[in-house]
Formats: C-alpha cells, structure tokens, sequence
C-alpha cells in the first residue's frame, strides 16, 4: 500500500513538472509575438501621421501663396498711386518755377539790376563781371622775405571784390607754403598780402671744431639744428652736444649758418683743475724731515697741465711759509711738490 502510494506521488509530481515546463514554454513563445504585433501596429500609425503632416504643408503652403500674392498686388497699387502723385507734384512745381522766374526778370528789369535773366529786355546796367586777377605779395615773417609774386585769376570775386581761394595761389614762392589755408578776402583795391611759412623747418649741421691754443681741429659729425630755416638760419650752442672732450665753446649763442658744407666753431680748453701739493721741509742738515699732502684747486690748468699760483695754496702747514712766491708748473702727473720753510 505504502509503495503504490508512493508512487502515485512521483507520478503527481512528475506530471506537474512537466505542465509547468509546458506552459511556461507556451508563454515565451506568445510574448515575442505580441511585441512584433504591437510594432507592426506602430508603424502603421506613424504612416499615417505623416500622410497627414503632408497635408498640413500643402495646406499652409497654399495658404501662405496666396497671402503673397495678395501682398504683391497691394504693394503694385501702392507704387502706382506714388507715381501718380508725383508727376502730379512735379507739375505743380514746374508751374511755380516759372511763376516764379517771371516774377524775378520783372522785379530786375523793374529795379534796373544786372541782366542774367533769360529774356530779351536791355536792363540800364551792364551785368555783373564774375571773376578776376588778383595781385598777390607774399610775405614770410620768419626771415622777413617777400616776394611781388604777380596776379592770380580769382573765380570768387563779383565785380573785383570778394573771396579768392587758398588753392587758386598756384605762384607760391618755392620753399614755402601758405600759413594758412581757405579763403582769404580780397577788397578790390591794391595788393593782398598773404603770409607763407618756410616748409622746411630745422635740419642737419656739419660742425667742425677747432682750437687755435693748440692747433687742434675735430670733425665729429652732424648736429640738428633747430632754427633752420630751408637749410639755413641759426644754430644755438645748445644744440653742439658733440664739442670735444676737455675743451669748450669760445662763444656762446646763435651761429649762423649759409648752407655751406660745415660749420666751424672755436673752442678752448676746459681750464682749472684739482692738484695734489706735497709740502716737504729741509732741516739745516738737507734733510727732508716730513711731507705733508694737500688738494688744492688750480685755475689755470688746461687739460690738467700749466701753472699752479702760491696764493692757490692755503693748506700750508702752521708755522710754516713757501720758500718761493710765484707759478709753480704742473706736468699734469703725481703730485706737486713745493717746498716750505719755518717762519
């Protein structure tokens, strides 16, 4: 009894094992169908929202066609209508152009003016004379030149008088140019003086120096020169920043300058100096017994050599005085050596 129960349960068992791995099989096959369905299905809808997107386009886009032509038919009423009032304007002031021309030529025939209208009345007055010559004097304040140029044709003046151009000055002196630039008015009497600059303003000066203490010359090159005027004029002796070392300007001040090659320029040598004085004493034996140094300044040193004066030395020794009053000459090397003797 217990076996065929038993069995009996293993049969159970066994046949619910395989119903459950039946139907569990029966659902994975259903499921991969349903999805391709239900895509199947969303493909379809998509087809026929885009057949209805392209109606929507050819809708909008026969719609919006027509607003363009419409718009295209306003703007052509709208140029026509313009076009129209414009010719209409423009006759109305033709006419008035000519209304009022007429009324011109009679107010000038009736005030005998000048006669520059376009009928056939002799006016009493001959007509107004447009242009003429104009005698120029040019003038330049930075080196007291003038120049009588001659006449120049004016296309400004009425009847000999008014404005002349700075461009209708086609005489100006060479090396110059006008001051200023414009009109310039013109009274119908006389000259008209007009004022010109120099173009060329400073320039390059060859200096050469040379020192007639010791025949000396230096050629050390250009210098600018500020108070040129068209390559001549003035050099200051600021302006020679080259001079030779050791010496000095003879001159200060303005040198002129011609335009020549060069420019010569004395100088002379820097004097005065410092120097070292050595006092020494002698004892009545010829010995000297003691030196005692001392800088002094000596002005008449040129490039450190030349005479020192004994009233140059205030640093003698107290109790001492200089055996010799006088110049004491200086080779320019060492020091000074001079001798003293007790008071």
């Amino acid at each position: 009894m217990k076996k065929r129960w038993k069995r009996n349960c293993l049969l159970l068992a066994a046949t619910t094992v395989f119903l459950t791995a039946q139907f569990g099989g029966f659902q994975a096959e259903a499921k991969p169908w349903k999805q391709q369905n239900r895509w199947k299905d969303q493909k379809e809808e998509w087809k026929n929202q885009k057949e209805e997107w392209k109606d929507h386009y050819k809708n909008w886009k026969n719609h919006w066609k027509g607003r363009y032509e419409d718009f295209e038919d306003y703007l052509e009423d709208q140029y026509s209508d313009w076009e129209d009032y414009l010719e209409t304007q423009y006759g109305d002031w033709e006419d008035r152009y000519d209304d009022w021309e007429d009324f011109w030529d009679d107010w000038d025939d009736h005030h005998h003016d000048w006669d520059d209208d376009d009928d056939d009345d002799d006016d009493d007055t001959p007509e107004h004379v447009i242009g003429g010559n104009v005698n120029i004097v040019y003038f330049c304040e930075e080196d007291g030149s003038e120049w009588p140029v001659g006449d120049v044709w004016a296309s400004g003046l009425i009847d000999g008088k008014g404005n002349i151009n700075s461009s209708e000055m086609t005489n100006i002196p060479a090396g110059y140019k006008l001051k200023s630039v414009g009109d310039y008015y013109y009274g119908g009497e006389g000259q008209l003086r007009v004022q010109v600059v120099p173009e060329q303003i400073g320039g390059m000066v060859n200096v050469i120096y040379f020192c007639e203490e010791n025949n000396t010359v230096w050629a050390n090159g250009e210098i600018w020169a500020a108070g040129l005027i068209n390559g001549k004029g003035n050099v200051n002796s600021s302006e020679m920043t080259n001079v030779p070392e050791g010496y000095e300007l003879k001159i200060l001040g303005d040198y002129y300058y011609d335009g020549s090659p060069e420019l010569r320029v004395q100088v002379v040598p820097i004097s005065g100096g410092y120097v070292t004085v050595e006092y020494f004493y002698r004892n009545p034996m010829g010995y000297i017994e003691g030196t005692i140094v001392d800088g002094i300044w000596a002005s008449q040193l040129i490039d450190g050599k030349g005479n020192v004066n004994s009233s140059e030395m205030t640093g003698i020794p107290a109790g001492y005085h200089l055996k010799v009053l006088g110049d004491y000459y200086y080779g320019g090397e060492g020091n000074l050596k001079v001798e003293i003797l007790k008071d």
